[in-house]
């Protein structure tokens, strides 16, 4: 019997210089390109938006690597790669990614954010940075980096990276790999020292300092090649020359760390009761100036189990009892998996909500997953028999009869669009769930303000979709990054160091019919982080959440609701 359990679960997932290459070795390349194009044009979902979007054409995109590969004499395994990931990142799609095999990378022991067109220092290893020797502190402003001024440093990688230099998600993602470089991921990896200039926190004292780069080799290299070793090393020169100065590194310290459990988000007010720190989210209640209880939950993630979703809703059930309104936190979160998300959002709301629908492309291996899956959901009868097949829970999200019929349809859906010989398909619910049903026991049911930013991938794109299209809550900060639509994995066989890339294999659109991919969520309130913010604990982030938790309140003293 098929583990229905895995298939759903999976269905909703929402994560070197080598000598260079004489004519035969680039069409190697070209092979190995047009099977990327080809997985491309059969399970890439968002194509057509793409092209009303940015004008995107995959063939388009294709040819001008080509050429970029007949063009370029000394071309090598890494120059490759990088023109393999200037395709992906072509799309504009951060669900597209690609993976290299390779162990080169690099670091520096601090991490910066910008604010408008200045950047600061947030986040030190000070294990690797000894502050007796250099005095860099939190909120140092970043002035220049590799003796260049640090804007325009900042601007051109985000260029070389994303083909972008305006702000938002692909700006935050570089400020984040300004100082963490991975050749796995596709970044050209720097070495040696770099200088670096800061302004002081403090008394605006200026200071220079000279730090290395925490080098790791590459120890994957492949022993071909047509070039003599004089020439390799005139092409590894020549790659030197180009360094200038998945991104989603949860190891990293610091509440500016994607998936962090604290976020930079100060606290609220007067704490009066507070998690414990082994909690899976960090959460408080606090008394604002109005001597009113308000409750605050951490959300750092959708990469979460049943175990996770118990723990909320213990936090609910407090939250419910004792607080007025609730601010749920959910910056920075790179998303997870849609039904652990659905779990947490049931207990959100004291009526069922609506979900967004999907556009799904289809191949023989969907149809065969549904031919195998229909029967087995047709026999099942009651909810001991869905409890007996999948679990208690999806990712938390409570398994019933209920569930079963909707992916039943679900899977029906799929088969009936194949038989019509469609091949892209008509807007469907992610396995037939249509709304998600209120908690039986945990929910939420006072007045919620949401945090996003524009480092909100995914499920985190989603979330904050569905309560806003439900009326549920008022959101803070800056538009989401717009990851909208199911990713999955592809592997196939190469000789150029390419481990798989993910893509979007469906694409999802909200009630009125706007896809979430792209355009994301605009919260009801734009707020961006200043310099002072960053520099000095946040007081105005602070003051325009307070503001929009006071809408609240005087909305129900004039007696109506958001």
């Amino acid at each position: 019997m098929v583990n229905m359990a895995c298939k759903i679960i999976a269905l909703c997932l929402l994560t070197i210089p080598l000598p260079g290459f004489t004519h035969a070795g680039k069409a190697a390349m070209i092979s190995d390109l047009e099977t990327i194009r080809h997985g491309f044009s059969v399970e890439y979902a968002p194509t057509d938006w793409k092209y009303q979007f940015s004008g995107w054409e995959l063939d388009n995109a294709i040819n001008t690597i080509k050429e970029q590969i007949a063009l370029n004499p000394f071309l090598s395994v890494r120059d490759y790669q990088c023109l393999v990931k200037k395709f992906f990142r072509s799309t504009h799609d951060y669900h597209v990614v690609p993976f290299f095999y390779s162990t080169e990378e690099s670091r520096l022991p601090f991490t910066v954010k910008g604010a408008g067109d200045r950047f600061f220092i947030i986040d030190i290893d000070s294990d690797k940075l000894s502050p007796n020797q250099f005095p860099i502190n939190i909120g140092d402003e970043l002035i220049s980096f590799g003796g260049c001024p640090a804007f325009p440093v900042i601007r051109d990688l985000q260029f070389d990276e994303f083909g972008t230099d305006c702000c938002g998600t692909d700006r935050s993602l570089t400020e984040i790999f300004l100082t963490k470089r991975e050749a796995s991921r596709g970044h050209l990896v720097p070495n040696g020292p770099l200088e670096i200039t800061v302004r002081s926190v403090n008394n605006d004292k200026i200071s220079t300092f000279e730090l290395q780069w925490d080098y790791v080799p590459e120890r994957i290299v492949s022993n071909f090649g047509d070039f003599e070793e004089e020439q390799c090393s005139l092409n590894k020169r020549l790659l030197q020359k180009k360094l200038k100065v998945h991104f989603l590194n949860k190891k990293a310290g610091g509440p500016f760390s994607l998936a962090a459990w604290k976020s930079f988000t100060p606290i609220l007010g007067d704490v009066i009761w507070e998690v414990e720190p082994w909690s899976t989210f960090h959460a408080y209640i606090f008394i604002d100036s109005f001597d009113r209880k308000i409750g605050y939950i951490r959300i750092s993630s959708y990469d979460g189990d049943n175990y996770d979703a118990r723990d909320f809703a213990s936090l609910i059930d407090r939250m419910q009892e004792q607080t007025d309104a609730l601010v749920i936190d959910q910056v920075d979160n790179p998303g997870g998996s849609v039904f652990y998300m659905y779990a947490l959002a049931s207990m959100l709301s004291d009526k069922p909500l609506m979900t967004p629908r999907h556009h799904y492309k289809l191949t023989q291996a969907d149809v065969a997953e549904a031919v195998e899956a229909i029967p087995q959901l047709e026999s099942l009868e009651n909810d001991e028999d869905a409890v007996g097949l999948l679990g208690d829970s999806v990712g938390g999200y409570p398994v019933n009869f209920q569930l079963i019929k909707c992916v039943l349809g679900y899977y029906r859906f799929m088969l009936n669009q194949w038989s019509a010989g469609k091949t892209f398909t008509e807007p469907f619910h992610l396995s037939g769930v249509d709304k998600i049903n209120v908690n039986s026991r945990h929910r939420y049911t006072k007045p919620i303000l949401l945090l996003v930013n524009e480092l909100d991938f995914s499920g985190a794109d989603f979330l904050p979709a569905i309560l806003q299209d439900n009326k549920r809550v008022l959101i803070l900060g800056t538009k989401t990054a717009g990851a909208g639509g199911l990713v999955i994995q592809n592997r196939y066989p190469s000789l150029f160091g390419i481990q798989g890339y993910t893509y979007t294999a469906s694409i999802a659109e909200r009630p009125n019919g706007d896809p979430i991919e792209n355009l994301g969520v605009t919260p009801d309130i734009i707020y961006h982080l200043t310099p002072d913010d960053i520099q000095f604990g946040f007081s105005g982030y602070s003051a325009a959440i307070h503001g929009a938790l006071n809408r609240f309140f005087e909305c129900q003293e004039d007696g109506f609701e958001r």
